[in-house]
């Protein structure tokens, strides 16, 4: 029999409506932060990642620090759309010299150089609390109570955590507990050069020849923090590539998820990877139509403020 795909009973419809960030308010501007990394090329999930957090987290009054190399005139006033008074970071001189050290062997790594980047929320002095977040995500629901856990780094499992297996990324050592990078809450006690300096440590010890380390920055995170995270439910980082793991694991569905992850290759705004993952993984379909109101959403909003409307060039 033909499958035939139409929206379930057990996706729950929610409200994109625009909650513009009231950021940096006198008592309580330091005690929060959001940090996500992003590039031109991946300024549409970005954008859709801010815009659906507001939407869906209207108590959040903290700053916003977009980490980037440097993004165009363009890419800027969209995000500044958004987010009027974000704040962009530039990774370290010392970072990059690393990565140029780890690199230099393997030039198709390089595509994936930005996403050590995400090692900068560690150098963002000053708040009680950083929370760092991918720009593949859609934000569905409050993550208050993610903020509000008592452990030094919060994150999620990873695909191996949901499959009850064992990482060895060091010789000789396993490690079960492991998580995702994409969705951490950071304690300010452990940002600062101590623990900084330490990750980019592991970076130049680095071997570039072991597969695993094409996870980049989770890979350093996991060693470096093993056995120290504390691992919150699925519903915070909904991974869709481990659906079948999660499920199985937890119970949990993507329609229950808070933030869902479009996690690896498959990425909404791609419109063969939607055609080609969608048709084995329905759900996958269902969380793509709800990533398209999103961006619906926040491309009205900038409609109203006439972003983008202007003709010529970018720079």
């Amino acid at each position: 029999a033909p499958l035939h795909y139409r929206r379930h009973n057990d996706w729950p419809p929610f409200s994109f409506r625009w909650n513009p960030p009231v950021c940096g308010t006198k008592v309580r501007m330091k005690r929060l932060c959001l940090a996500t990394v992003t590039t031109d090329n991946y300024l549409v999930g970005t954008l859709v990642t801010l815009h659906s957090f507001f939407a869906t987290n209207p108590w959040f009054d903290g700053d916003v620090v977009l980490i980037t190399e440097g993004l165009n005139a363009s890419s800027r006033a969209h995000i500044e759309a958004i987010v009027p008074q974000v704040r962009y970071h530039a990774p370290s001189a010392d970072l990059n010299a690393r990565l140029d050290t780890l690199y230099a062997s393997d030039p198709e790594m390089v595509r994936k150089r930005p996403r050590f980047h995400a090692i900068e929320a560690f150098r963002l002095e000053g708040y009680e609390r950083v929370l760092f977040i991918d720009s593949d995500l859609l934000f569905r629901g409050s993550i208050e109570g993610l903020l509000s856990h008592e452990g030094q780094l919060v994150a999620c499992g990873d695909g191996a955590y949901y499959k009850g297996k064992r990482r060895s990324w060091m010789p000789d050592t396993q490690t079960i507990s492991t998580f995702n990078s994409g969705v951490i809450s950071i304690a300010g006690s452990l940002i600062g050069e101590g623990h900084y300096l330490g990750l980019l440590d592991l970076i130049e010890g680095g071997d570039p020849e072991v597969p695993i380390m094409h996870l980049t920055d989770q890979l350093v995170l996991n060693i470096y923090f093993a056995g120290r995270a504390s691992l919150a439910g699925p519903e915070f980082n909904y991974l869709f590539v481990h659906e079948q793991a999660i499920r199985a694991t937890t119970g949990v569905s993507p329609a229950q998820a808070r933030v869902l992850h479009f996690n690896g290759r498959h990425k909404p705004w791609d419109g063969n990877q939607v055609l080609l993952n969608g048709v084995r993984q329905p759900a996958f379909t269902r969380a793509c139509i709800q990533w398209y109101e999103a961006l619906e959403a926040c491309l009205a909003n900038l409609h109203l403020q006439k972003i983008g409307t202007t003709s010529g060039p970018a720079d």
